[in-house]
């Protein structure tokens, strides 16, 4: 999966959620990645998209990333 930009989504990335929402991305659907905290057999019925950690709102599954989900950094920055 990919940002708008074309750069490549990856665990550990912190994402802004619209205005007002940021999280960090703890699942890659498509592509069954998933940080050690999250079972991929719990999430294999999810068809696509991403799963995020946000402070605010809990885990959001997120499906669409070309509206209103941004990059903010790497978990490695």
């Amino acid at each position: 999966m990919k940002y708008n930009d074309g750069a490549k989504i990856e665990l550990g990335d912190l994402v802004r959620l619209g205005s007002d929402l940021t999280g960090v991305v703890v699942g890659i659907i498509p592509e069954r990645k998933f940080s050690s905290n999250y079972d991929p057999d719990e999430w294999g019925y999810l068809l696509g998209g991403v799963l995020v950690e946000a402070l605010d709102a809990g885990l959001i599954h997120q499906v669409d990333t070309s509206i209103d989900f941004d990059l903010i950094s790497r978990a490695a920055e």
